[in-house]
């Protein structure tokens, strides 16, 4: 099996899809700072409704196509996605994650906020940096996973560093079967090799 992040595609350096943005500060700070997507359910003050519209912080990205998946936050990205990519995913996922409710006037879009946290990290054989002084985690250069731990998985998130979130290649086919769009996966570990993969083109299928 391969184990994935999510990321949005781009176009030759470009933007393939928009991203959207919030509509105001407080929103900004309230989605990004306070609410900090750590793997926790949000309290109901951080469901309040996020207004957002198109991002134009690239030249020609605000006319870029929406997508099924959108990016979105400066400080942490979860995928946000359309009224059909929750159709899809939501009956496979919906236990994992909790809905944050986004107002958009081009359409029916919703972050998710991951809270499946499992102890999936196989410490001793990743690379890992840690802070001289406590010894924690500062980050992880090389991902490699505890087989028996993510096998049955979807999407999940790990204690360790809780705001990056994690897929399967079983979401990935979910994902491609359904024809989803804006969705790309950096590949971080296979079981096959235990090594990083070489990314994968947007749309094909893991092997």
């Amino acid at each position: 099996m391969m184990i994935f992040e999510s990321t949005v595609p781009k176009n030759g350096g470009g933007a393939a899809f928009c991203a959207l943005t919030f509509n105001s500060q407080e929103d900004r700070n309230r989605f990004d700072q306070r609410a900090g997507f750590r793997g926790e359910p949000l309290g109901s003050e951080l469901l309040i409704p996020y207004k957002v519209v198109r991002s134009a912080g690239y030249p020609g990205e605000d006319t870029a196509p929406l997508g099924d998946r959108q990016g979105i936050g400066y400080y942490v990205d979860p995928m946000v996605l359309s009224r059909r990519a929750l159709d899809v995913l939501l009956p496979r996922i919906g236990h994992l994650v909790q809905l944050v409710p986004l107002q958009f006037n081009e359409g029916e879009y919703a972050a998710i906020n991951i809270t499946h946290v499992i102890d999936a990290l196989d410490e001793a054989r990743s690379d890992i940096e840690r802070f001289p002084s406590s010894g924690r985690i500062s980050r992880i250069l090389r991902h490699a996973f505890k087989p028996d731990r993510v096998k049955d998985e979807l999407i999940f998130k790990i204690p360790q560093t809780p705001r990056r979130a994690f897929v399967t290649d079983r979401f990935v086919k979910l994902v491609n079967d359904a024809g989803l769009t804006g969705f790309a996966f950096e590949p971080i570990w296979s079981d096959a090799t235990c090594e990083p993969q070489a990314p994968r083109p947007q749309g094909s299928h893991p092997g």
